[in-house]
């Protein structure tokens, strides 16, 4: 099984090698008579002979690609923990023979990587990891969480990715709840959560598993909350798209999710707690997972998820995957207020405005005919507050749909809802579906 990084790791280390190897005087190339492959790449690696290691650098890169014997992998593997090379490069040397290895991880590195991570270097270290998590085998995943639980413990490297486990997951037993634990720094911690969510939706996580880590995950959510709830705010929207709380309001609706499929004791006041949230998804979060675990919730509190738009659409489609359907709040269930969480979903996500409008009104539908039946564009007008109260902020338009007239209302991704950002009283509500739907359909 060839290593996934995501990227060709030939790209990093190889080229960073061969680019860094100068300066040095020129001696004889060593004698490598009598070596294979491997030991000769080494030997070469060891000279301070800029030109010899690039060379040999190539070669090594070249015999990985063709794919290399576990004996040489070996080699490679020890060299880079024992071996002596010259100055500042002996760390990128290092680094591209475990490198060499991990283009083609075999269970027999398993126990050459136990045996030498301590003398890898923080590069070594983090390719090491990866070389084990590509080896879909117990024992490998017993070998990288035990040497990830170290290297995290005394910051031995800078974060970690378990990409490669959540593409093909395995033995999921034994990485969690241990890779909860190894999680120190907000971005690792949200590749972590968001793939224990996703194995908990598909059911790849075990009851009992489930069971052991709710404390943790609650104790992540009271963490969080405690962060969070100082921030919160009563009116605008603003507040919730500043990076920063961005970044922690994201991890902290994984997190709530995550708990919905955790039947501990500790995760029902947990959740109670986060319902007082103003931030609506966070809310909706917690609400469907008091749900999920068959907890009481109030219709007032759902109500209050219901009436915003940006959380609107994630309380529907929550309640009805549940089958829970006939607890959404009727009055925020017409064809009307999911086009207008549509809206304002698109504009959060548009890199020209980036979050929900301060305001946003339905101006009008528009009916066009089509094959399957007559379609409704509603026109809405949005804009955010100005900071001169004497002087509004203009309305801009934008359109969402459409919804087939005479189906029951739901959310649908229609791929037609646009915003020009144009001033919402340059053209009629006919004149800005047109506009819009030419402009969308340029996109």
């Amino acid at each position: 099984m060839r290593l996934s990084y995501g990227i060709r790791p030939r790209a990093i280390p190889f080229v960073l090698l061969a680019a860094c190897l100068a300066g040095c005087a020129t001696p004889p190339p060593p004698d490598t008579t009598g070596l294979g492959p491997m030991e000769s790449v080494i030997a070469r690696l060891k000279t301070p002979d800029d030109a010899t290691r690039r060379r040999a650098a190539e070669d090594l890169r070249e015999m990985a690609e063709l794919g290399i014997s576990a004996d040489d992998g070996i080699k490679a593997l020890e060299a880079a923990a024992v071996a002596e090379f010259p100055g500042a490069r002996a760390s990128r040397i290092r680094a591209v023979l475990v490198t060499a290895a991990a283009f083609d991880p075999k269970p027999e590195y398993i126990p050459v990587v136990l045996r030498n991570f301590t003398l890898y270097d923080r590069a070594g270290k983090d390719v090491a990891l990866k070389l084990l998590l590509n080896l879909p085998t117990r024992p490998a995943a017993e070998a990288y969480v035990n040497l990830l639980s170290r290297a995290t413990a005394a910051s031995e490297i800078d974060g970690f990715s378990i990409a490669p486990l959540a593409a093909a997951p395995h033995d999921l037993d034994v990485f969690f709840p241990r890779l909860l634990d190894c999680a120190r720094d907000r971005a690792t911690e949200r590749q972590v959560y968001a793939a224990a969510l996703d194995f908990a939706r598909r059911g790849l996580l075990a009851a009992e598993t489930l069971q052991e880590i709710g404390a943790r995950v609650a104790l992540k959510s009271a963490s969080l909350r405690r962060t969070l709830m100082p921030t919160q705010q009563a009116d605008g929207a603003a507040w919730m798209w500043d990076p920063q709380y961005l970044f922690d309001a994201q991890l902290a609706e994984a997190v709530l999710e995550l708990l919905g499929y955790c039947p501990s004791p500790a995760v029902e006041s947990e959740l109670r707690a986060a319902r007082l949230y103003t931030d609506k998804r966070l809310k909706t979060a917690a609400l469907l997972a008091l749900l999920r675990l068959e907890h009481s919730v109030s219709p007032e509190d759902l109500r209050d998820a219901a009436a915003s738009p940006i959380a609107r659409a994630a309380l529907f489609r929550g309640l009805r995957e549940q089958g829970l359907s006939d607890l959404y709040p009727p009055d925020f269930a017409g064809a009307q207020d999911f086009a207008e969480a549509e809206m304002v979903e698109w504009l959060a996500a548009s890199a020209q405005w980036g979050r929900p409008p301060d305001e946003i009104r339905l101006s009008g539908i528009v009916t066009r005919p089509s094959e399957d039946g007559n379609l409704s564009y509603y026109v809405f007008k949005f804009r955010n507050a100005s900071a001169d109260a004497r002087r509004p902020a203009p309305w801009l338009a934008g359109m969402a749909g459409p919804l087939r007239v005479g189906e029951p209302a739901a959310p649908t991704d229609t791929r037609e809802t646009f915003s020009a950002f144009e001033p919402y009283d340059r053209r009629s509500d006919e004149g800005h579906v047109e506009h819009l739907r030419a402009a969308g359909a340029g996109r």
